[in-house]
């Protein structure tokens, strides 16, 4: 029965503690570099924001009766 037993891993643990701890010391540089008009996977700019503007510029369009483009880079 012994030679079954597995020990308990807590390498995966610690790899997100690590993981953590180099986020909270590199986010202001990485975010610094981030363009002003990227949305997503930072906090405070979440894709929903820009669907909500980008919805908000059609309904303006459609009210003025003129056509609306929309280019997306992926």
């Amino acid at each position: 029965m012994v030679d079954k037993h597995r020990g308990v891993r807590l390498l995966e643990q610690d790899m997100k503690v690590y993981e953590k701890t180099l986020e909270k010391r590199h986010r202001d540089k990485i975010i610094v570099k981030i363009d002003e008009k990227q949305f997503g996977f930072h906090s405070g700019k979440s894709t929903v924001d820009a669907i909500f503007v980008l919805r908000q510029l059609q309904e303006k369009f459609r009210a003025r009766r003129k056509s609306f483009s929309l280019s997306l880079w992926i």
